[in-house]
């Protein structure tokens, strides 16, 4: 739980090259806690999905090709541990989504919701791109909870939906 730790409090610094070190080690060292999973998985998406992103934050071109390789197989690695994670399922379709566009439906992540419950709000920021109105109340604590830790899955998901 300490590398864990080190990692969020890097990830919330914006030092997001630190970060993924300490994530990668905090997993390494079996401390199995989800959150390091998305969290390395997601700075490694969007480093390699964000290139302007990327070169804001002097990600490395090294760490960006790894992210390209390494994202999906973090969020499979995770389901292993947590099966019936809705997030980490969420994920594991969002992301191909956004860097191949492959084809991601509000039907899709309503049944991912359905069938894994309600325990994350994170799946809400993309419902909410569809129907602003009916999802307005799981956005608005989507949102407060993103505002406390604001690593940066929690700043992307709040840039969509502010």
């Amino acid at each position: 739980m300490e590398i864990y730790k080190k990692a969020l409090s890097f990830d919330t610094s914006k030092d997001y090259v630190n970060a993924v070190i300490f994530y990668e080690q905090s997993i390494s060292a079996n401390e199995i806690i989800r959150d390091a999973f998305i969290n390395l998985s997601f700075i490694y998406w969007h480093s390699a999905a964000e290139f302007a992103w990327a070169d804001y934050h002097n990600i490395p071109h090294s760490m960006r090709e790894k992210g390209a390789k390494k994202y999906q197989e973090i969020i499979k690695l995770a389901l292993k541990y947590f099966p019936d994670d809705v997030e980490l399922h969420f994920w594991e379709k969002y992301f191909p989504h956004r860097l191949f566009f492959d084809p991601l439906t509000q039907e899709e992540v309503l049944h991912i919701v359905w069938r894994y419950s309600k325990k994350s709000l994170v799946p809400y920021f993309f419902l909410y791109l569809f129907d602003k109105v009916h999802y307005k109340r799981e956005r608005d604590k989507l949102l407060l909870k993103c505002n406390e830790e604001k690593t940066a899955k929690n700043i992307y998901i709040a840039t969509l939906i502010r």
